[in-house]
């Protein structure tokens, strides 16, 4: 019986020890800023897509990366066909849910209920869905002149650049900077101290 026990406790022992090794790299994790991309790749000039944009990028069937109103107006009757799973002719809100899980917008503005306005609650009509499209595809509008009323949708629009926070030029003097500081943490062998 005390043989079994000791056997056991090893084998708890070597288990633990395993554990502990997982969790090592995130206790010794380097601590200058992350600026690389999966790929090994830096992340300056990095360009990042709207909320919603991808959807509207479908609808460019000519692919003349300008979005008309009758593009629009088509792509989303098309959409709709796709998000009314149950072909009723309405889409409830959990349609809403799965199909912009779907398309990737989840927790996007696709996936509130707010951006389809409908006249009875919790189900919205083709005609609401496509006024809806068409609202939101308001937001990416810019003027064809400066001196002209008349808008346009371009794809270019769809993307931005975030700001940066600091000036390229003081990124490693910081970095070297904070490697020579000390980490004060109250957890235990933060910086193999303690």
């Amino acid at each position: 019986m005390p043989e079994i026990r000791s056997a056991l406790f090893r084998q708890l022992a070597v288990c633990c020890l395993g554990l502990s090794a997982l969790a090592l790299p995130v206790l010794a994790q380097e601590r200058l800023p992350f600026r690389q991309g999966p790929s090994g790749a830096a992340l300056d000039g990095a360009v990042y897509v709207k909320p919603g944009a991808l959807l509207l990028a479908t609808f460019d069937t000519n692919q003349d990366f300008q979005i008309t109103e009758a593009e629009i107006e088509a792509g989303a009757r098309q959409t709709f066909k796709i998000a009314d799973a149950d072909q009723d002719g309405f889409m409830s809100p959990l349609e809403q849910r799965e199909w912009a899980s779907r398309i990737g917008s989840d927790a996007d503005v696709i996936a509130n209920p707010t951006t389809f306005p409908s006249a009875l609650p919790a189900q919205v009509t083709e005609d609401e869905f496509v006024f809806g499209l068409q609202t939101f595809a308001q937001r990416f509008e810019t003027p064809v002149s400066d001196n002209s009323e008349e808008t346009e949708i371009l794809i270019r629009n769809f993307t931005f650049e975030p700001e940066r926070t600091r000036p390229v030029e003081d990124n490693v003097k910081d970095d070297i900077e904070r490697l020579r500081r000390p980490v004060i943490s109250d957890r235990r062998q933060t910086n193999g101290m303690r």
